[in-house]
């Protein structure tokens, strides 16, 4: 009788002890997923944070911006459509050939020699940078729950806003402007509109940051796009 007490209560002691160590294996897990549903809620506050902040409240709900806005895609558009590129029977005096060619900035930017227009394309990036760093300050705000200045939630919403919306082609055309390379016969790669060497210093150098400049511009305009698309039927914005 006494052997049968004992190996039951051994038994029970060593079933007590798996179940402890079941239970502790458990409120593991519940801690490791807990921290992980942390790290992802604050990760999507700062992302969404951001993006409201961009796509929600931008300058564009304004209905004479909103215009402008649609003026501008329409003539950006419409000199791609025009460009000399396709065989269109072209007057070069022609005041609207004029226009569209001043209005495509890159191309008159590069008539002007490479000088200049390596100071605009680094101008272009800096303002590039200037407001992928202020995204990224306004989403810290929002998962730390704390904005001690405003001016830079101000600064996304105009001139990431016209940066990333009213200009996004012109942006586009003048970091495609700086890698516009072709190879040659020799096997060499040469640009187009400055007849300099594209693999060799400092034009390689720019042709490299307008690449990756060209890449965070188009993830930029990518979450923009997707943040922008509102399902509801009663949204007041214009864009």
């Amino acid at each position: 009788m006494a052997s049968v007490l004992d190996r039951s209560s051994s038994f029970e002691s060593m079933n007590s002890g798996k179940l402890k160590d079941m239970g502790d294996g458990n409120a593991a897990d519940e801690d490791g997923e807990h921290g992980k549903t942390e790290h992802w809620n604050g990760s999507t506050r700062m992302l969404f944070g951001a993006l409201y902040t961009l796509a929600k409240e931008k300058v564009s709900d304004v209905w004479w911006v909103a215009l402008l806005n649609v003026s501008v895609d329409f003539l950006l558009i419409l000199s791609i459509f025009l460009h000399l590129e396709f065989p269109w029977a072209v007057d070069f005096n022609a005041m609207v050939y004029k226009v569209l060619f001043w209005f495509e900035i890159q191309r008159p930017l590069a008539a002007r020699g490479m000088d200049l227009y390596t100071v605009i394309f680094y101008a272009t990036c800096a303002i590039l940078y200037v407001c992928i760093a202020a995204c990224v300050w306004v989403a810290w705000g929002f998962k730390n729950d704390s904005f001690p200045f405003l001016w830079h939630i101000k600064f996304v919403r105009i001139v990431a806003s016209i940066f990333f919306g009213t200009l996004y082609v012109a942006s586009l055309n003048i970091f495609f402007m700086m890698a516009q390379c072709e190879p040659t016969d020799d096997m060499a790669w040469v640009h187009t509109v400055f007849n300099v060497d594209c693999l060799s210093p400092p034009l390689l150098i720019h042709v490299v940051v307008a690449l990756v400049s060209t890449v965070l511009f188009v993830f930029v305009n990518l979450l923009l796009v997707m943040a922008d698309h509102d399902l509801r039927p009663l949204s007041t914005s214009l864009l």
